[in-house]
């Protein structure tokens, strides 16, 4: 399996148009909402919100924040952005449904939890040092 660090590592830390978002960490899962206002889109979880150029970049940060990060570069080509998008949302997905089908059986929350950030710590790694890329501690 690709990992999104390696991804992430390939395809938007070798661009020179990046802009660094400040996230929140880890934040319940599902409790990422977007959101399209007069003046653009937004990302809303719990009480926070970022604001967005576009639903791109709205989907694009809802990846991240779902996988727990801290902080994560943007490209500015929105073209750029889009063109990757679609394969990092394919692996975001492909991650959950593997770590779905593995907590199918565990009815305990709190370890539900634990293995998800664990495993979200590991895919958020590159395959050479597999250490993450700026994510959140577990709580």
């Amino acid at each position: 399996m690709e990992l999104i660090g390696d991804y992430y590592a390939e395809k938007i830390l070798s661009r020179k148009d990046l802009i660094e978002r400040e996230l929140l960490g880890w934040v319940c899962w599902g409790g990422v909402e977007l959101q399209q206002d007069l003046f653009g889109w937004k990302v809303h979880v719990g009480k926070d919100e970022f604001a967005c150029r576009s639903e791109t970049e709205a989907r694009y940060l809802r990846v991240f924040l779902d996988l727990g990060w801290r902080k994560v570069s943007v490209p500015q080509d929105e073209k750029y952005l889009a063109e990757i998008l679609p394969r990092l949302e394919y692996l975001k997905r492909r991650a959950d449904e593997i770590i779905d089908s593995g907590l199918a059986a565990v009815f305990n929350r709190k370890l539900k939890d634990e293995v998800r950030r664990k495993f979200y710590r590991k895919i958020s790694g590159t395959a050479v040092t597999q250490n993450p890329v700026e994510i959140g501690e577990a709580a």
